[in-house]
């Protein structure tokens, strides 16, 4: 989108009553962010989120840098930007704590062999388009995986 059509968008929400209840993030934080960087960050699009989620449901989930709800959500991101499953996030967050293959596999399920982790984590290095488990961890971590 481009700025115009972003701050329509923004207004919009605002009109229909989404940021009356924020707390740590403002309308006013949102649109400052637009116009000094030219875009929306990360943080800026997981709170638009959360809010459309709020919306939806009418559930108050309370929005900071630091919530476990902008940790799913980027979670989720991730997962589906490179197609990943949910037992291969949770084999990628094991990678990324520096577990070995049979922590892995003792972690996942435990009939699991070290065979099919093995397997399991060249799957995600080519979904990822990474050569090794350093190159996983960085990736990982840099896109907010923990």
């Amino acid at each position: 989108m481009r700025n115009k059509e972003q701050l329509a968008y923004l207004n919009l929400l605002d009109k229909i009553g989404l940021f009356e209840e924020l707390e740590t993030l403002t309308l006013k934080d949102i649109r400052q962010s637009l116009k000094s960087n030219g875009h929306l960050d990360l943080f800026d699009i997981l709170t638009i989120a959360l809010l459309v989620y709020r919306l939806l449901t009418g559930e108050n989930i309370p929005i900071t840098k630091h919530s476990t709800h902008d940790q799913e959500l980027k979670t989720m991101l991730f997962a589906y930007k490179y197609e990943l499953s949910k037992d291969q996030i949770a084999t990628l967050q094991l990678i990324t704590k520096g577990r070995t293959n049979q922590e892995i596999a003792e972690n996942l399920d435990a009939s699991i062999s070290l065979n099919g982790v093995s397997k399991k984590i060249s799957t995600i290095y080519r979904k990822l388009g990474v050569r090794n488990r350093q190159e996983a961890i960085a990736m990982a971590i840099n896109n907010g995986i923990k």
